[in-house]
């Protein structure tokens, strides 16, 4: 039996799980890597790493959660806040900083910053990279099902990954940047009379986004 579907009636979220099969780890796995290169290449940043990773913990156990994961996002996530130091929007809130901070993070945060260039680097150049697009040959199911709807699917991904752009090369996809490059929602807005095959958001953001001099979010071609 076939089942007809109104405009809009169906969207479609990409979870942490969906790309591993195409061999990019999920946030755990990522976790696992960089506790390997902890004990070796970046030893350098084991304590960093031992506090933030207590203190999300402490944190969690203080609202009463005792089972709650740690990830990839909470770490670059803290670094990226810690690293700004007084130059954080909460900081003339905060009395005082722990004195533990500076002993690992170095006296103006700038080990917090090393530490987190380095893990968005390796998610960039290698963990979050599609290195064979055969891997993922699974995605382009995306593009039949849309042929099926005879709509616009609207795709959504907590990912940062390509699988979807490397591997749907038979619909057209709308990830929200003019030809300039640069961002602009107005490309996902309901009027256009040349609607795409698929509207691709992804929440979390993409390894080829970055900001251009004055901030504006735009797209790169090689990443």
């Amino acid at each position: 039996m076939t089942v007809a579907f109104k405009k809009d009636e169906v969207i479609a979220l990409l979870g942490a799980g969906a790309s591993v099969q195409a061999n990019i780890p999920a946030s755990q796995g990522m976790i696992a890597k960089i506790e390997d290169l902890l004990s070796d290449q970046w030893s350098r940043y084991r304590d960093l790493y031992y506090f933030i990773r207590s203190a999300i913990q402490f944190a969690d156990g203080i609202k009463g959660r005792f089972d709650t994961g740690f990830n990839v996002e909470q770490l670059v996530g803290t670094l990226d806040d810690l690293r700004l130091g007084d130059r954080h929007p909460l900081f003339p809130f905060i009395g005082a900083w722990v004195p533990k901070l500076f002993e690992v993070a170095g006296p103006d945060l700038s080990t917090a910053t090393e530490f987190r260039n380095l893990i968005v680097r390796q998610l960039r150049d290698d963990w979050v990279q599609l290195k064979y697009r055969e891997d993922a040959a699974y995605y382009s199911g995306f593009s039949s099902f849309q042929r099926e709807l005879q709509d616009p699917l609207r795709l959504f991904s907590l990912n940062y990954d390509l699988c979807v752009e490397s591997t749907i090369s038979d619909a057209t996809i709308e990830r929200g940047f003019n030809e300039n490059k640069k961002w602009d929602w107005r490309l996902f807005d309901e009027g256009r009379i040349d609607p795409p095959d698929i509207y691709l958001y992804k929440l979390h953001g993409s390894i080829d986004w970055t900001n251009d001099d004055s901030e504006q979010l735009e797209y790169l071609d090689a990443i």
